[in-house]
């Protein structure tokens, strides 16, 4: 969520621990505890990104592109892996954010909604949206030639 600042992230993530060692004996349910931390998590992440003035709120637009070819490759290789990484780094943090917590994390649009502060209906719409962007960027970045 640090846009690949190791240092940054490293420091954000020993303030998240700090803030979970002060804060865990507050949460009432314990089954409400990944959504919890990633939203500790979050917010240290968002503080930082808005110190170094990144907006952090808003989904944002994504250009239209023409549509590509609909056939899958046979196999998932680490030219496929870089282009996936480097597509989700250029999407917004909202529309990433819910991207890495459904299929990384594997959190229910229930958890999401929990841990993100937001609507069960703002999640799937997010959600949607996240993917339509992703999808455009990777089949942008797969017509784009190497320079």
């Amino acid at each position: 969520m640090l846009d690949g600042d190791d240092h940054a992230a490293d420091d954000a993530l020993q303030d998240v621990w700090i803030d979970v060692f002060r804060s865990v004996g507050k949460l009432r349910d314990a089954g409400a505890f990944a959504p919890w931390l990633f939203r500790v998590a979050r917010d240290r992440a968002y503080r930082v990104l808005r110190r170094r003035g990144i907006p952090v709120d808003a989904i944002g637009d994504v250009d239209q592109v023409a549509a590509g070819s609909s056939a899958e490759p046979a196999a998932f290789d680490e030219e496929d892996r870089r282009q996936v990484t480097t597509s989700l780094d250029r999407l917004p943090h909202a529309q990433r954010e819910v991207l890495l917590l459904r299929f990384v994390e594997d959190l229910s649009y229930e958890q999401i909604a929990a841990a993100v502060g937001c609507e069960l209906g703002t999640v799937r719409s997010r959600l949607h949206y996240a993917k339509r962007a992703l999808r455009e960027l990777i089949e942008r970045n797969g017509h784009e030639q190497p320079q």
